[in-house]
């Protein structure tokens, strides 16, 4: 074909992709989303209006990877959009610069921080470090990527080693270059993790009890949605999470984080890894994780998940669990 020939096509399609972009169902949205997140060569305008489509399925392709979202862009919708997961969209986005950084720290969202931390090619300044580790110690889900970060000083190890659990000490020391001073007082600071962690045993007995009742209900094929939902229904959290602990094959503690963190993407995509119904994960989001109705994360067309398979397996690698299908 010649030039103009060319160009001809080249507008026909342009314009398909501009009307499709704006069509009315989210499932074509997002397929164009999907398509063109890597694009640099579409209009800026159907990649601003995908960025700010209402549903996150759309908006995320274009947030996570569209490398004509300026830092400008990101910024405003940082500060403007009220989708819930576009925060974390942008934080795991490749290089990120330490200025859009430092916009996700200061809204404090739990799974958009834990995102960005996690992002090993984000860029992070000390002083947005240190903000985050002002704010950490009673969020759990900070806790592995802030140890993990590379960048961290011997001040900000320092301070992490006064809450982070004993096993997160010892990953801590190991990681980072550290004098001999530091590491003394880091093989203190475990010691006394050790001790604090360490359940009484009434609570160990009581879990002991729990974990062979769940370990019976899954030898007989009943460890599913309904008995999850009767353990809700008696408000007893403790089998629920061992519960998740089997169904999901993760330990303990990350089951519990998840649960504290108040992200509903991360508690739904825990059930969908556990093989449970998205009923099941919305009454987990509310009752256990005590999300407020706001927050909440609901089924789509009532009963599917409302997250597509790549969406939660990121979300699970927040938690570092591995998901096969």
């Amino acid at each position: 074909m010649g030039d103009k020939e060319t160009d001809r096509i080249r507008d026909m399609t342009l314009k398909v992709i501009e009307k499709l972009a704006a069509d009315s169902l989210p499932r074509v949205r997002q397929i164009v989303a999907e398509e063109i997140k890597s694009s640099s060569e579409v209009p800026k305008s159907v990649v601003d209006l995908l960025a700010h489509d209402a549903e996150f399925a759309v908006a995320a392709p274009i947030l996570e990877y569209s490398p004509m979202l300026s830092d400008e862009d990101l910024l405003e919708l940082i500060a403007t959009s009220e989708v819930e997961g576009v925060l974390s969209a942008i934080a795991r986005r490749s290089g990120l610069s330490s200025d859009v950084a430092e916009a996700v720290v200061a809204t404090l969202d739990i799974p958009a921080v834990a995102a960005l931390l996690a992002n090993a090619s984000a860029k992070i300044r000390s002083d947005t470090l240190d903000r985050i580790i002002e704010h950490a110690r009673d969020v759990e889900a900070w806790h592995q990527p802030l140890v993990l970060r590379p960048e961290l000083s011997i001040r900000a190890i320092r301070r992490i080693s006064g809450f982070v659990a004993s096993s997160l000490l010892e990953i801590l020391s190991e990681r980072h270059s550290l004098d001999d001073e530091t590491r003394r007082h880091i093989a203190t600071r475990v010691r006394e993790r050790l001790r604090q962690e360490e359940p009484s045993s009434v609570e160990g007995n009581l879990k002991e009890r729990v974990w062979a009742d769940v370990s019976t209900a899954a030898s007989a094929g009943k460890l599913d949605d309904e008995y999850i939902l009767n353990a809700i229904k008696a408000k007893d959290t403790l089998r629920v999470v061992m519960a998740l602990v089997a169904l999901a094959r993760a330990p303990e503690a990350t089951i519990e984080r998840v649960l504290k963190s108040g992200s509903a993407q991360m508690i739904t995509a825990l059930a969908w890894h556990a093989g449970l119904q998205m009923r099941t994960a919305f009454a987990i989001q509310k009752n256990v994780g005590k999300l407020a109705p706001g927050d909440l994360l609901p089924a789509r067309n009532g009963v599917d998940y409302p997250l597509n398979p790549e969406q939660m397996t990121s979300q699970l690698q927040l938690m570092g669990i591995e998901h096969k299908a």
